[in-house]
């Protein structure tokens, strides 16, 4: 009842969607003169057209691309003409509080239900008490990344030790369809490239990132997973050489062409729709498009109908085209992301559309 009655408030909140299909930014004019702090940029991106700064205050600059987030492009003055890799409340997303009641209130189908700890602690104590969050859930921590203070329970007094506290909690997806064929939990990471937000101009990378869980799960629901079999972000495999995250080709043949195509067809949607959302709910996230472009990761899990849930948005995402323990090194990875954000160039890239594909059979 008190999950009905929080979502009834909610009935005119969600929103309608328009098509933006025909809207593109303009290119940059080369050379595009940037300062960056990523180490992984200056190494990958050798596109002649890119000239890298080594002063963040030269007057020069066309582009700011770093990982603070705007902290330390807000320190110095900045041209008219200066794009930042960064988008003004883009908290709304990267933010797993913020994430979690833009989905809810704008489109509850696209990720597991979750709720603030914080200020949502009485709903999600009656979501767990009438069954609506399952067996297990996922506390997450608001602010922290990479599995950080990540717990799976199904102890109403573990979720009680968080009551108030700046977490989240998340249905935990314990299906069928996320298991890879040899008993590993798996998800994906699709590298999102936001060129503009209002009109939505978004693409994903035909790349996508596969993270496997380093032992396989059990069959049973009624086991309790441990974290080596429900955690499959990269830094835990880091030190085992041995075992590496699966290629997109191990998936393809587990689940087929045709299928995995239609999933990543509606991840790309569920993204659009998730930044489209952002933009409705924040006109300065809207407004930052004239001065923004930025690399988002969204992470999905596939439920048991395989429809990909959206798990989180990343905003600076780990490079991992040449991460040790993902195969098939991509050396042109970067190039392809900043020639589409900078100069309007598509290849190995792919729209991410707000008109809904075709199901997964």
């Amino acid at each position: 009842q008190a999950l009905t009655k929080y979502y009834d408030t909610l009935s005119n909140d969600i929103l309608s969607y328009e098509d933006d299909e025909l809207f593109t930014q303009p290119p940059l004019q080369a050379p595009v003169r940037m300062y960056t702090n990523r180490a992984w940029v200056q190494k990958f991106v050798n596109d002649s057209r890119f000239e890298f700064l080594s002063n963040i205050t030269d007057e020069e600059c066309n582009v700011l691309f770093l990982n603070s987030g705007g902290i330390e492009a807000n320190r110095i003055n900045k041209n008219n003409y200066t794009l930042v890799s960064y988008y003004d409340y883009e908290a709304t997303l990267i933010q797993k509080d913020h994430l979690a009641h833009l989905i809810a209130t704008s489109c509850s189908e696209i990720g597991p239900l979750a709720f603030d700890l914080e200020t949502q602690f009485e709903v999600a104590l009656g979501a767990i008490l009438n069954g609506d969050l399952g067996q297990f859930f996922v506390l997450k921590p608001n602010n922290l990344g990479r599995s950080i203070g990540v717990t799976l329970t199904k102890s109403l007094r573990c979720v009680l030790a968080h009551a108030r506290g700046p977490y989240i909690i998340q249905k935990y997806i314990h299906s069928p369809a996320a298991l890879l064929s040899d008993g590993r939990k798996f998800d994906f990471r699709m590298v999102c490239l936001l060129r503009s937000a209002k009109p939505l101009e978004l693409y994903a990378h035909d790349r996508v990132f596969i993270r496997a869980a380093a032992i396989p799960s059990s069959a049973s629901n009624s086991d309790q997973p441990t974290p080596d079999q429900f955690l499959t972000t990269p830094h835990l495999l880091q030190h085992k050489e041995s075992q590496k995250h699966p290629s997109n080709q191990v998936v393809i043949n587990y689940l087929g062409q045709e299928r995995w195509q239609q999933i990543l067809a509606q991840a790309r949607h569920r993204a659009a729709k998730i930044f489209f959302a952002a933009a409705h709910k924040f006109p300065g996230f809207a407004a930052s498009s004239t001065k923004a472009r930025a690399i988002y990761g969204c992470d999905f899990i596939l439920d048991e109908h395989y429809r990909p849930c959206l798990l989180e948005v990343t905003f600076d995402p780990s490079y991992l085209a040449d991460h040790p323990n993902f195969p098939d090194p991509d050396a042109e990875f970067a190039n392809d992301c900043f020639r589409c954000l900078f100069f309007a160039e598509f290849h190995r890239t792919t729209r991410c559309s707000l008109v809904p594909p075709t199901s997964p059979t």
